[in-house]
């Protein structure tokens, strides 16, 4: 994204991800009372042209790992989750407020 001029930060959310970005919070540490705010912690208020783009961490549907990638959708003060998840790749993401 910052290759195609994009303002971006990765923020990495599990032990391989810190490792690569040098950054982040192994979400597996936080206690699950606290992974939401956790998020909110790790993708701060930023410009309206920025964007986070925040390492996932299992999976909504598996019962083990839904609390977690929960708690990162509601901390990480998503904004375009929908339509990230419904283009295709390299397709052209433009989002203004929560789509």
């Amino acid at each position: 994204m910052r290759g195609a001029g994009v303002d971006a930060d990765f923020r990495a959310t599990g032990q391989t991800g810190i490792m690569i970005a040098g950054s982040g919070m192994p979400m597996d540490a936080v206690i699950s009372d606290f992974v939401a705010g956790a998020a909110e912690i790790l993708s701060p208020d930023a410009a309206a042209d920025h964007w986070d783009v925040i390492e996932g961490q299992g999976s909504l549907f598996h019962p083990a790992y839904a609390g977690v990638s929960l708690g990162l959708l509601h901390g990480s003060q998503l904004g375009c989750l929908r339509r990230a998840l419904a283009t295709s790749a390299g397709q052209a993401i433009a989002c203004s407020g929560a789509t």
